[in-house]
């Protein structure tokens, strides 16, 4: 798992919700 600093752009349910959007999706 990469570890990554929590981006003001994504919540922290990032990885999870990066899964099911395509890449590029907000």
């Amino acid at each position: 798992m990469l570890r990554r600093p929590p981006t003001p752009l994504a919540p922290p349910n990032w990885a999870s919700r990066v899964r099911r959007l395509p890449p590029g999706a907000p």
